[in-house]
């Protein structure tokens, strides 16, 4: 019989099935869909084409699943936890500065741009911002794909990560 590890949230499956999918599917939808909900009435003056501009409430969830699987990998390898601190410093923070959520990724030197388009954030940020500004292309299925390869590849990932660590 596994034995489950204490702790707070360690209640086995349970926790890796149904609490992750509870938890994590509301919350960015309704983060992003709360301020794009409030821009549509908005849009004629911001020119926004109100179809494309509520894009961002799917995007913002397929968003979120891709970046809450890369939380749970992560938490998943990081032995203790004074360790988190180094997927801040080693993914999150470049990955703030190369991903054009600052400034724009056109201005970055051909190595840093080429890096931003290995990011997960960068492709987040070009859909919403082409949803924003009623710029949603053929081009943007390439991004959405991105963002969906990185969940199917580090949710099983993830969820096998958290298996080995709360059940032995």
């Amino acid at each position: 019989m596994p034995r489950v590890r204490s702790g707070a949230f360690a209640s086995g499956r349970g926790f890796l099935d149904g609490a992750w999918c509870r938890d994590t599917l509301p919350k960015p939808p309704l983060s992003g869909g709360c301020p794009s909900e409030g821009a549509v009435p908005l849009g004629r003056a911001a020119r926004l084409r109100k179809w494309q501009a509520l894009a961002v409430i799917p995007i913002a969830l397929l968003g979120g699943l891709a970046f809450g699987a890369m939380g749970m990998a992560i938490t998943s390898i990081t032995a203790t936890i004074d360790m988190f601190n180094l997927p801040v410093f080693l993914l999150i923070t470049p990955m703030f500065l190369f991903s054009g959520t600052f400034f724009p990724v056109d201005a970055l030197p051909g190595w840093a741009a080429h890096l931003a388009s290995l990011l997960p954030l960068y492709h987040l940020v070009e859909l919403t911002r082409a949803a924003c500004l009623g710029a949603l292309s053929a081009a943007s299925w390439g991004n959405a794909a991105v963002l969906a390869g990185f969940l199917v590849v580090l949710l099983p990932l993830a969820l096998a990560g958290m298996r080995r660590r709360l059940i032995r």
